[in-house]
């Protein structure tokens, strides 16, 4: 009779610990190693300061793939700075030129969503001189989104 108690107890003590979540950690933990990419960027105060500074490491080490998507990131984050779109996690890119109401900023945008959809969703490699093609139209989109603000 004792030893039933005991088992029962044992199940009720391991049954309360697997609902709670609360387990024994005997494993060492090691120290978080950082990668390189965050001893690179230095600390930023704004989501914006550190999708610059992620374009810039990006561009210093040639990922133009990376940087053509971060500069869409930035667009992103300048017409949510804007007000004229909502960012969320549900939303595709083209809900977002959708949602935007200006026809002239739209029309940009709506470009700058055909590139980032093919450089980055596409079978396609970046080199730099595609890079270079498309920098400037994203560049002057944010800039102009810069000056309406």
């Amino acid at each position: 009779m004792l030893g039933f108690v005991a088992i029962i107890g044992l199940l009720v003590f391991f049954l309360v610990r697997l609902l709670t979540g609360k387990k024994k950690n005997t494993a060492i933990s090691k120290p978080k190693v950082k990668t390189e990419a965050e001893e690179e960027l230095p600390t930023a105060s704004s989501p914006m300061e550190v999708l610059w500074a992620s374009f810039k490491a990006a561009r210093n080490t040639g990922d133009y793939k990376e940087c053509l998507r971060l500069l869409y990131q930035i667009s992103l984050k300048q017409l949510e700075n804007a007000s004229l779109i909502k960012t969320e996690v549900d939303k595709t890119n083209w809900d977002y030129v959708t949602e935007i109401r200006e026809p002239k900023i739209a029309s940009g945008f709506s470009s700058l969503t055909a590139i980032h959809e093919y450089t980055w969703y596409g079978m396609t490699e970046v080199d730099e001189s595609t890079f270079l093609k498309f920098e400037p139209r994203f560049l002057n989109f944010i800039e102009i989104q810069n000056r309406e603000e």
